[in-house]
């Protein structure tokens, strides 16, 4: 059982925020590109009785410290320029590549992400970070069978690691074989039952192959896992829409628009069922004991190994 899973596919072209765990440490897809701010600052100098924009560059960090730095700030390309003079210094540390790989990418540079990544993994082959991001990064270059590579060496290299599974899980999503995506995702959720992008992510795969009421338990369950984030919650409302439950489905969309008030796909899902359903309808269904459910099935999983 494999196809293509794409929204545009979906049967009742509901809108879906399907974000794959770009977090995570990494996007609602798992890591995505934040916004970057530049390597350089403007400021202002006196010019023939006004004042003329001068674009002056931040200056290079010196060392590893300072590098990582800018990172946290969200001065990636700052960053970058920082982990690029330290592996020059240091062409041996492993680390190094890997956050000037990490930096370019979130600075948005993804094919100079890969070089680094690739460098980092000639020196270790093994080490997780650099083929867990550089899987994303091959993602985002819309290389998604090179990344189902990486991502399978990294579960090779750590089959405990549910981050691992969860990522496999997506790469195999994004080639459209949905079975052996929900093999992976539910891989990850037997190591981490509290993973809540590999419930989300394995309630999407449900949704795209037509099985909403499937994909209830563990998009509930990840509601429950993270009651803030209003892609999951808006994903619960759209697995309660088709599986013929309107009014919890409008309380989804509700929670959903809570969390974040400008939320569009979560408003305009709102506006749809609120159409149809009467004020004050009960919910058909106890999304909670769907949740809790689906967290018995994880361990019945469990225990089976």
């Amino acid at each position: 059982m494999s196809h293509r899973i794409h929204p545009v596919a979906l049967a009742l072209a509901l809108p879906l925020a399907i974000a794959c765990g770009k977090s995570e440490p990494a996007t609602p897809v798992e890591q995505p590109v934040a916004s970057v701010r530049p390597a350089s600052t403007t400021i202002t100098t006196p010019s023939g009785g006004g004042v003329t924009a001068v674009a002056v560059a931040e200056p290079v960090p010196a060392s590893y410290e300072e590098s990582e730095v800018a990172l946290r700030e969200g001065r990636y390309a700052v960053a970058a320029r920082g982990f690029e003079a330290y592996t020059g210094r240091k062409p041996d540390n492993v680390w190094g590549w890997y956050m000037l790989g990490f930096s370019s990418w979130k600075a948005g540079d993804t094919e100079g992400a890969l070089v680094a990544f690739d460098s980092a993994l000639a020196r270790d082959p093994r080490h997780l970070k650099s083929l867990h991001n550089s899987g994303r990064a091959l993602l985002d270059a819309g290389r998604p069978r090179e990344a189902l590579d990486r991502f399978q060496a990294a579960v090779d290299a750590d089959s405990s690691s549910a981050e691992g599974y969860r990522l496999l899980g997506r790469g195999y999503q994004e080639i459209g074989d949905a079975e052996a995506a929900v093999s992976a995702y539910r891989q990850a959720l037997v190591l981490d039952e509290h993973d809540s992008w590999a419930l989300n992510n394995l309630g999407v795969v449900y949704l795209h192959q037509g099985m909403p009421q499937e994909a209830i338990g563990p998009l509930a369950r990840a509601v429950e896992v993270r009651p803030a984030s209003p892609v999951f919650r808006n994903n619960l409302g759209s697995a309660l829409e088709r599986a013929g439950h309107p009014a919890a489905a409008k309380a989804a969309y509700a929670t959903a628009l809570e969390a974040d008030s400008s939320y569009a796909k979560a408003k305009v899902n709102l506006e749809r069922v609120s159409a149809l359903v009467p004020e004050g309808t009960a919910p058909e269904i106890d999304v909670a004991h769907a949740a809790e459910e689906f967290r018995f099935q994880v361990t019945v999983w469990r225990d089976g190994q």
